[in-house]
């Protein structure tokens, strides 16, 4: 079982076109967001690239 907050969604990082999995929270602010990576997807296993943890500056 995955220690993961309940509130995260899963998703496909949309940076490139490798497919992996991260959870996105929302943030502190409204309309804020954070990409976590996704523990247990069979692409990444765990890890965010660079290109993976600076997504949510260019996805509005």
């Amino acid at each position: 079982m995955s220690s993961e907050p309940d509130d995260a969604t899963k998703t496909i990082c949309p940076y490139c076109g490798v497919g992996c999995g991260i959870r996105v929270l929302e943030g502190d602010e409204p309309g804020e967001m954070r990409f976590m990576p996704w523990a247990d997807a069979p692409v990444n296993e765990g890890s965010v690239c660079i290109k993976g943890g600076a997504a949510t500056q260019v996805v509005d």
